[in-house]
């Protein structure tokens, strides 16, 4: 069963004794529960290395070369008949960097790393490990040093050309702000609409009176993990008792809430057969 962040906003409230259907809240009232969410959400997601939410994916340290783009001196390419990397001597624009030896040269002294948010590529929140090979189905697959650099997830200049990664992408994030035709949207900004009970994060600057249930392009989905729903209803629960003072209640709550959630990942990774390991991570 799926969850939208209707539904999430809902079991939110009633754990901390309203009735979604009667109480009126206001604005800033109905901000603060999606942000509660968000931050709840996020708990949850770097608690461990969830199976479900592990992407593998094999990158590149550069974009693609582009014969119809303009480049500048200096400019690095990834040409991919030859699976290696250039560096551009002068600007040119259609200029194949294999054989046009006044335009490019072959990088040598590369440095190799991976942007979290590369164009045309699922963003990195953090990695749990990379490797040479294809870590699912290589009984070989020579994990590699990863680290974290201001350019992103940093390799050493022994680490392949495209090497495999397999990490998470940034959690969902949640707002009861609606969605509003009139207004320019800058990029990652959040919008709430009532019709899908939906949150949606925009993938462009500029991003006037695109609607969000139907313009893919310009919007994605912030999709709640079901397998947190249990976790935020007993966080809420214990939210709601500190809030009324019961601070004992609320310690044993809190207690049980994180013994569930610690169970639910001893459960999904030994049924992967994962391990906890060291992640580098953006936030």
């Amino acid at each position: 069963m799926s969850y939208t962040f209707d539904q999430v906003y809902e079991a939110t409230v009633r754990r901390k004794g309203l009735d979604p259907a009667s109480v009126t809240l206001d604005a800033g009232q109905q901000e603060a529960i999606a942000e509660w969410i968000t931050e709840r959400t996020l708990e949850a997601w770097d608690w461990g290395w969830w199976p479900e939410l592990l992407e593998l994916e094999r990158r590149q340290y550069r974009a693609d070369w582009d014969a119809g783009k303009t480049y500048a001196t200096g400019d690095e390419v990834y040409y991919a008949p030859e699976d290696k990397y250039y560096v551009a001597l002068q600007a040119s624009t259609n200029k194949n960097p294999a054989s046009e030896t006044d335009y490019w040269e072959e990088q040598d002294e590369l440095d190799r790393y991976v942007a979290l948010d590369q164009t045309g590529e699922t963003e990195i929140h953090a990695v749990r490990r990379a490797a040479k090979r294809n870590p699912r189905v290589s009984d070989y697959p020579d994990f590699l040093e990863v680290g974290l650099s201001k350019n992103g997830i940093q390799f050493d200049t022994l680490a392949p050309s495209r090497p495999y990664l397999e990490f998470k992408r940034p959690p969902p994030r949640f707002t009861r702000t609606a969605w509003s035709e009139a207004t320019t949207y800058a990029k990652g900004a959040l919008v709430y609409v009532a019709s899908t009970g939906q949150c949606y994060e925009s993938l462009q600057a500029a991003n006037l009176n695109k609607n969000p249930t139907s313009e893919t392009s310009w919007w994605t989905v912030q999709t709640f993990p079901t397998l947190f729903f249990d976790w935020i209803r007993r966080a809420a629960k214990v939210d709601a008792l500190r809030e009324d003072g019961e601070e004992t209640k609320a310690d044993r709550q809190e207690s049980a809430a994180y013994e569930k959630l610690a169970n639910l990942y001893d459960v999904k990774t030994a049924a992967q057969k994962q391990f906890r390991t060291a992640e580098v991570r953006l936030t």
